[in-house]
């Protein structure tokens, strides 16, 4: 009875565990093209540069796994041991490469994720509202989409000041203004109105819902934050499943359950 339990295992296993390995990398692959062709369709800021990262970063790991999966099959169902050592190294080298990485980019993370939020802030403060470069046009056209189409508002964070007090478009727009002065752009706004445009508070402007209640900057982060941890359940998910792999590698090498 022993010996038909440890002969089924052995061969369900392995079998299981990579085909597993194939649909995973698939899967992997499926998500990093879908976020490549995301980052190129949409542009969003604080996401088109990651995304494209983390788009050739999980289609990598989806590559890797299907070629262990499909060595895997290979040596299950030839038999041939030297495949089974070739198998066995090459999960141990690829287990070794995601656990670096995953340590390298855990403590990387919050470094780009700060640097990508002063990078945005930055060319908002300095491009915002300058059309008459191409470039920074693109660029003002970009945060204006992405704050209709995001329902946000502002580049600061929901406590910060309004940032469009420090734009080329605030001083630009409001030269030959006596009155009031123009202090929100009109993507900003739930309600084109005075109260939108004109708000001293854009605080107080939200809470009475004339702009929009979030801030886009903290739309961007979590748009990051969750490529981020997309990228990284991707890496543990598949040292799991190398891990399994390469103990059960190197138990078939040390005492093969056929001999049993």
């Amino acid at each position: 009875m022993a010996f038909v339990f440890k002969w089924q295992f052995s061969c369900i296993f392995p079998l299981v565990i990579n085909v597993f390995f194939i649909v995973s990398g698939i899967t992997m692959m499926a998500y990093g093209i879908a976020e490549k062709i995301v980052s190129k369709e949409d542009d969003q800021v604080g996401r088109t540069q990651n995304s494209t990262t983390d788009g050739t970063l999980s289609m990598s790991i989806g590559i890797i796994d299907i070629i262990i999966g499909i060595i895997g099959l290979v040596t299950c169902l030839t038999g041939l041991r030297y495949m089974l050592f070739i198998y066995a190294g090459l999960l141990c080298g690829s287990l070794v490469g995601n656990l670096a990485f995953l340590v390298g980019y855990s403590i990387s993370v919050s470094m780009d994720m700060q640097e990508t939020k002063d990078s945005i802030m930055s060319d908002v403060r300095r491009n915002y509202g300058i059309n008459s470069d191409p470039w920074m046009q693109a660029m003002s056209e970009l945060l204006d989409k992405f704050q209709r189409e995001g329902a946000c508002c502002g580049w600061s964070g929901i406590d910060g000041k309004n940032i469009y007090l420090e734009t080329p478009w605030y001083k630009s727009f409001n030269v030959n203004i006596n009155g009031k002065k123009r202090t929100l752009p009109d993507s900003c706004c739930l309600v084109h109105s005075p109260d939108c445009n004109t708000a001293d508070d854009i605080k107080a402007a939200r809470e009475k819902g004339f702009v929009h209640k979030e801030d886009c900057m903290d739309k961007a982060i979590n748009n990051y934050k969750f490529n981020m941890w997309m990228v990284i359940s991707e890496v543990i998910l598949s040292c799991i499943m190398q891990g399994l792999a390469f103990v059960f590698s190197v138990v078939q090498i040390v005492r093969p359950f056929d001999s049993a």
